[in-house]
């Protein structure tokens, strides 16, 4: 075995690139050392030629294979076949299984691997044909149920096999992967298919790249998913196919999100409105939904996401299909969340999650149940808040939603510390999430910056929380829901460290004063953050002329200062 591992190491077949171990080794496709293959050559050549023939068309098939499947291909067939079977098990080179249909597997990976190499190329691939088709044979109409073992064995084939059909059953059995959370498999299986370029059909061709991306953004590759999404984009947009343009813009818009660029998500579904005009009411609908999420995501004013929203909403009204309901539902919440009207992303979240849910969308449930954590913790339903984000970890860890996981990281933190753990806990996870962010692409590392922060403010420590609060502002998007946030939690801690930064909140000020009723995440932050710097540099009457706006937003629900007093208090701060 020393031998085998090092042969390996030296050929680079266990370890990627960036060191980790190889999950799809296949022993059978790698060479294997001189000496072992001496070792096993020996013991086979004790065995009779159809013994060995039997036993390299077993090679071929797998690390198992059946009766059944070895007479379907031919060769030593009937008692013929049955002997050497026989005399194979007899000199311990395959192990019978104890099963109702006769089966065998090699009794050491080795054996499969010194036969198959053994074998040249192209009778190696005019063998792994004849397995396909056998097995094909054999499952008639539930040939979709073997597509793992059909879509290997087509791949294996080479030029031999139908392309169409290979590359049918690669999709399928990425599909099966990504269905299963085996991403890195799903992966292969569609850079496998995309392997046969198909100008014959490039529907197949958007659809296999769309699905590339999904494994992708699983993997925390989102700006690899991007480029293929966009390449699956233009493909449909030249098919004009509605469907695979709303899924599409769907899919890139939440990742643009997710890198900060929330206006290039807007103008990509704009840019889908525009294309189909009024050809697709359905496709309309999801492009409308999908403009009014990052309409608000950007920072623009209340009725301008309203009005598109319910442009969306009146056309799955009128459509009544639960897809389209499911959208604009999620559509709906988002935007709530981004307005920060808490209570309403608790209530339509519940409803955006459950038809995600019915409709087996669990990607998609994530997004929906992370804006719900959150709203909990801002509204102090604490028990809440940990008991859907225990759900929300476990899901999109099955899922490979990447960034689900890091709101929930960020719901656990603040709510663990709120309920018992303090500080020195929340400084650690803080640490934790933004490294995790860095791993992932994660463009709203700023908020983990901001966590850290206070818990280094509320402890004493200000340099380093200044630091942190200046670090986020340089990090943060730009032109986003939480436009004001960041620079004025920096001018909040400047201020108690008795920095004159008094012309800086009042310029705030004027800006704040003409508030409305109806203000986006980053806005009633930014209020609350000037409010409590200009009380604390003495300036009470500035602080009064907006404190009516502060009452307008708790009574709104828009409760935003009780985790800072809540820090404050823990830490002694009055």
């Amino acid at each position: 075995m020393e031998e085998v591992y090092q042969h390996l190491e030296e050929e680079r077949a266990l370890h990627r690139d960036d060191g980790t171990w190889r999950s799809e080794i296949d022993l059978a496709e790698l060479d294997v050392p001189e000496g072992v293959r001496l070792v096993v050559g020996r013991r086979l050549e004790r065995v009779s030629a159809d013994s060995r023939q039997v036993l390299t068309f077993g090679a071929v098939v797998g690390r198992g294979f059946s009766l059944e499947l070895l007479e379907a291909i031919g060769g030593v067939t009937g008692d013929a076949l049955l002997t050497a079977l026989e005399e194979a098990d007899a000199a311990y080179l395959i192990v019978p299984m104890q099963e109702r249909v006769p089966r065998w597997e090699f009794s050491h990976a080795l054996i499969r691997q010194t036969l198959a190499a053994g074998l040249s190329l192209p009778r190696r691939q005019r063998l792994h044909l004849k397995v396909a088709n056998a097995i094909e044979r054999a499952a008639g109409a539930n040939a979709e149920q073997h597509a793992s073992d059909l879509a290997h064995h087509l791949f294996q084939a080479g030029p031999a096999a139908d392309p169409m059909k290979t590359t049918r059953f690669l999709a399928l059995e990425g599909d099966e992967a990504q269905a299963s959370g085996a991403f890195d498999e799903a992966l292969r299986h569609f850079d496998q298919a995309l392997s046969f370029e198909d100008e014959d059909d490039p529907r197949h061709v958007a659809d296999l790249r769309y699905k590339k991306g999904q494994a992708l953004r699983s993997l925390g590759q989102g700006d690899e998913a991007l480029k293929e999404w966009r390449a699956a984009l233009a493909d449909y947009e030249g098919l004009g196919d509605g469907d695979g343009i709303a899924r599409t813009v769907f899919d890139t818009a939440w990742a643009l999100a997710w890198l900060g660029q929330m206006p290039d998500g807007r103008a990509l579904a704009q840019r889908g409105i525009d294309l189909l005009g009024d050809r697709h009411e359905a496709t309309r609908c999801r492009l409308l939904a999908m403009e009014a999420t990052w309409s608000a995501g950007s920072g623009d004013d209340y009725p301008v996401s309203h009005d598109l929203l319910k442009q969306a909403e009146a056309f799955a009204e009128k459509l009544e299909n639960p897809e389209l309901t499911a959208e604009v539902l999620q559509a709906r919440e988002t935007v709530h969340y981004f307005y920060t009207e808490l209570p309403q992303v608790v209530d339509v979240g519940r409803r955006a999650a459950a038809f995600r849910q019915d409709r087996g969308e669990l990607h998609h449930v994530c997004e929906a149940t992370w804006l719900m954590g959150i709203a909990f913790v801002l509204r102090g339903r604490l028990g809440e808040a940990l008991e859907l984000t225990t759900e929300l970890e476990a899901l999109s860890a099955r899922v490979g939603n990447v960034n689900a996981q890091y709101c929930a990281r960020l719901v656990r933190a603040c709510s663990r510390f709120l309920t018992a753990e303090g500080l020195a806990t929340l400084a650690a996870s803080a640490q934790a999430d933004v490294e995790y962010a860095d791993q992932t692409g994660n463009a709203w590392v700023s908020f983990s910056h901001v966590t850290r922060g206070l818990a280094r403010f509320y402890s004493g420590d200000w340099a380093a929380a200044r630091s942190d609060f200046e670090t986020a502002v340089l990090l943060a998007p730009g032109q986003s829901w939480m436009d004001g946030r960041f620079p004025s939690t920096a001018l909040l801690a400047r201020a108690y460290a008795g920095e004159d930064v008094l012309r800086k909140l009042q310029r705030d000020k004027s800006h704040l004063i003409q508030m409305g009723a109806e203000n986006l995440w980053g806005r009633w932050e930014q209020l609350v953050n000037v409010v409590e710097s200009l009380a604390v540099l003495g300036e009470a009457k500035d602080a009064a002329d907006l404190y009516p706006h502060v009452v307008n937003g708790i009574q709104k629900g828009v409760v935003v200062t009780w985790q800072h007093d809540t820090a404050r208090g823990r830490a002694g701060c009055r």
